[in-house]
């Protein structure tokens, strides 16, 4: 059994809508009774396209609606193939639906439903339907739209060693609860995250803090359907200055070597050199610098100092090595000759002997 509906072009605005109703009503079925629904995943701003795998009749029969927007009775339509290619004009959330070439249904920016300016906002999430008449059959698919919005990470993140902080990780969500995780540096945390109405929230405890947690990363990770959005903040532990470490602790140490201070703390230590190298150059909580070639052949001592201002107070720790300066064995010596460049002289001059020998 076909459908026919009358001409629309010389109809006014009101009495489209008032077709648009009855043809709506003419070929949905009960949908709000139904119980099965395809779940459909959206973020709060962003966009979903939802699409109808109903059978579709030649030409098509195809309309939507949804019991999201209109507060006054059930379902309200949104779109209808056999009276326009357009979004139903009275639809409060029009500027932001489209109708697909397949005849899905696109929704852009996405509410939440949150307070602003005192006012309710109207969420996007909720139930849409579906309608197709295909071979004299009334068909409708239920679809239902869960939205969440990106996780928010709060918390004091700079503290002092050994003491404790808090780090909460919140999201508001319509309809299905997503589930938060905690990760330090990569590893998960076991941390619960009870939810309320519309907000779930979880806290992660970071007690008494040592020079191991500073710049130590913490995410949350929002996982809803097959969305996973992160946050993440990096602590902060002011220390002082320690760890102080001076390479190579040898005696004796050739010309073509490095020498090298370390030493860690927060804020990051000054880290320099007595004597110090005109080559010397600094990086993160390290200084480093070449062997002088004045220092050759004569013990010299090398004192390395790392400082920072922790809680007013300026903290210094010093460590020094004491060695000799040799030259390798494949370099020449300064102002010298290496040794394979002597045996190759002397071998010349051997074999220039023995020629001037020959000759005479």
């Amino acid at each position: 059994m076909g459908y026919s509906f009358p001409p629309i072009t010389a109809m006014k605005t009101k009495q489209i809508f008032i077709l648009c109703l009855l043809v709506a009503e003419q070929i949905l079925v009960s949908a709000e009774d139904e119980t099965d629904a395809t779940e459909v995943v959206g973020m709060v701003g962003g966009s979903v396209t939802i699409k109808c795998d109903l059978p579709v009749s030649d030409p098509p029969n195809i309309a939507w609606s949804d019991n999201v927007w209109n507060q006054k009775h059930g379902q309200e339509p949104i779109f209808n193939s056999s009276i326009s290619s357009d979004i139903v004009e009275t639809h409060r959330f029009k500027e932001n639906m489209e109708i697909d070439s397949d005849f899905s249904l696109i929704l852009n920016n996405l509410l939440s439903g949150r307070e602003e300016d005192n006012e309710l906002e109207v969420s996007s999430a909720g139930d849409y339907f579906c309608h197709s008449i295909s071979d004299g059959q009334k068909l409708s698919q239920k679809f239902n739209l869960v939205l969440a919005e990106a996780p928010t990470c709060t918390g004091e993140t700079e503290v002092t060693e050994g003491e404790s902080t808090e780090l909460t990780c919140s999201v508001m969500y319509s309809g299905k609860v997503p589930t938060l995780e905690w990760f330090r540096n990569g590893q998960k945390e076991d941390v619960k995250a009870p939810p309320s109405l519309g907000k779930v929230e979880s806290v992660l405890d970071v007690s008494d803090t040592t020079y191991l947690d500073d710049e130590a990363i913490y995410t949350c990770r929002m996982t809803i359907g097959d969305i996973h959005e992160e946050c993440q903040q990096t602590l902060s532990v002011k220390y002082i200055v320690r760890d102080i470490k001076l390479v190579p602790m040898d005696d004796v140490i050739r010309l073509d070597q490095e020498i090298r201070c370390t030493a860690r703390g927060n804020p990051q230590p000054k880290i320099t050199f007595d004597p110090e190298s005109s080559s010397a150059y600094s990086g993160k909580n390290f200084r480093a610098m070449e062997v002088e070639k004045a220092w050759l052949n004569q013990m010299t001592t090398v004192v390395c100092r790392a400082e920072n201002e922790f809680e007013g107070k300026v903290e210094i720790i010093e460590k020094s090595i004491t060695f000799n300066v040799t030259v390798p064995k494949s370099s020449p010596v300064a102002g010298g000759t290496s040794h394979n460049s002597v045996s190759i002289l002397a071998l010349v001059s051997t074999i220039l002997a023995v020629l001037l020998a020959t000759l005479l």
